[in-house]
């Protein structure tokens, strides 16, 4: 029995997928100095951190760098970002917000650069904007960069939301892509490389058993949390559809419940009525319930919010951003005097919502337009046509 038990439990722990870490050329990178970009979530299908896996297999780690939230997944301001040392004696350097320390330190320390991070397949989640910045610094001394390659968490199919406009670039919009992208970080690389005429020195480790249409939950891979507000894979579906709308101070999104980006709702919202409104737009694979709900912390906390509780009933038809825009919309025409508050009465936030938005528009539609709901999910389809025409060349799976 015990025999049994225990053949059960290692069983549960082999992927169907074999990630890039796990494909990794190790004997290319005896001998060098080799920098690893990293944090909690790099891990092996054993659970391994990607840096203790290099050391194992007898590889000179000399420095890591961490991407937003830091090595830990801990870190919630970027004012909080501290350079570290782990216990093996290895100094750990930030590069959320490009860093400039962090960026002589990428440049001066190592020989080659090892990139594996778990992305949440969103733009505005800041790890495909490090991959890109890594890109360009290891491009400007020829620094040989090698991606290990993981799954995109929601599929590789959705494609979803607006692009990005000229000005509006930051951290969380650092290159124009879509919203949701439908790219593995390894297939981002390649297009990165290629579309901005990067000239990194590039190499892709791809993936094993990965299917397009795969979520990852069906890759039978462990999940460890990016953050503290992304607990599970399946908050991957949620953040793209209501992360933005927490930019904004008219509800709250699940932050501060155990429900974060699941949920939205305030003390002044009718659920019935948005419920119905929502289910007249026939949005494709998702569904929305009345729900009750009180934040522990943040926006709203201690405050009882009645609002929907979101459920994606088809992952491969639903369409996130254009689903939380929907939302905006609806929230527009419904409570107009409250959403116009909300847009104009703190002029940071809302800069900061067109940031991670990459566009201005959205705002202003939300401004200017007593029902923008139209206008709002029709923003950027011709750019997103050309978009999955471009992108077809660095698909890699299926």
């Amino acid at each position: 029995m015990k025999f049994l038990f225990l053949l059960l439990f290692f069983s549960s722990l082999v992927a169907d997928v074999r990630i890039g870490l796990e494909r990794a050329p190790f004997s290319e990178w005896k001998e060098k100095k080799v920098g690893v970009v990293v944090n909690q979530a790099s891990v092996s299908s054993q659970l391994k951190n990607t840096y203790q896996v290099l050391l194992a297999n007898k590889i000179q780690v000399a420095a890591l760098f961490t991407p937003e939230h830091g090595l830990f997944g801990t870190i919630m301001e970027e004012k909080d970002h501290k350079n570290e040392v782990t216990r093996e004696g290895i100094p750990v350097y930030n590069l959320f917000g490009v860093s400039s320390k962090a960026t002589q330190a990428l440049l001066q320390k190592v020989d080659l650069i090892v990139y594996d991070i778990q992305d949440l397949g969103c733009r505005s989640y800041t790890y495909a904007s490090t991959l890109f910045h890594v890109m360009e610094e290891c491009a400007k001394k020829q620094t040989p960069l090698y991606v290990l390659d993981r799954p995109n968490p929601i599929n590789g199919v959705v494609v979803d939301g607006p692009m990005v406009d000229e000005g509006m670039e930051c951290f969380a919009s650092y290159i124009d892509i879509p919203y949701c992208h439908g790219m593995t970080i390894g297939e981002l690389a390649t297009y990165f490389n290629a579309e901005y005429a990067l000239n990194c020195p590039l190499k892709v480790v791809w993936m094993e058993g990965w299917k397009r249409k795969m979520s990852f939950d069906e890759t039978n891979l462990p999940w460890i949390p990016l953050s503290p507000n992304v607990p599970s894979s399946e908050t991957a579906f949620y953040y793209p559809m209501t992360g933005f709308i927490g930019e904004i101070p008219l509800v709250n999104n699940g932050i501060g419940t155990t429900l974060p980006f699941q949920v939205i709702g305030a003390p002044w919202l009718d659920p019935i009525k948005l419920k119905e409104a929502l289910d007249k737009q026939k949005l494709p694979g998702v569904a929305f319930t009345p729900f009750h709900f009180i934040p522990m912390k943040g926006r709203l906390a201690n405050v009882e919010c009645c609002g929907l509780y979101i459920v994606i009933t088809d992952r491969l038809s639903y369409k996130p951003a254009t689903t939380g825009l929907t939302l905006l919309g609806l929230l527009k025409s419904l409570y107009p005097a409250k959403t116009k508050e909300a847009v104009t009465i703190w002029p940071l936030t809302t800069d900061k919502f067109s940031r991670i938005m990459g566009t201005k528009r959205v705002a202003n539609l939300l401004l200017n337009e007593p029902y923008p709901t139209a206008k709002l999910v029709k923003l950027d389809q011709d750019k997103l046509e050309k978009f999955l025409i471009r992108r077809k060349t660095y698909l890699h799976y299926d």
